[in-house]
């Protein structure tokens, strides 16, 4: 699995990535109410978004791919 932490700017998230949380957030174009509304959607769909490795915490493409499917096929 890749690393991106090179120019976080509004882009595509790729499922084979994982993104450190501050540059996950620019890059989806995500503000903090809409980040902690996804989390807590995503939880009850039983998808975790949000990964820590000791004091950093992380977001895996494939996570968020998942939950926006996941989101898509409810509606």
């Amino acid at each position: 699995m890749a690393i991106e932490t090179a120019n976080p700017t509004l882009g595509p998230i790729q499922a084979n990535v994982a993104y450190p949380l501050a540059d996950f957030l620019k890059r989806a174009g995500l503000g903090e109410w809409a980040w902690r509304s996804a989390r807590k959607n995503a939880t009850k769909l039983g998808i975790t978004l949000r990964r820590q490795h000791g004091s950093s915490v992380w977001v895996l493409g494939s996570d968020w791919i998942k939950y926006l499917g996941s989101e898509v096929q409810e509606d």
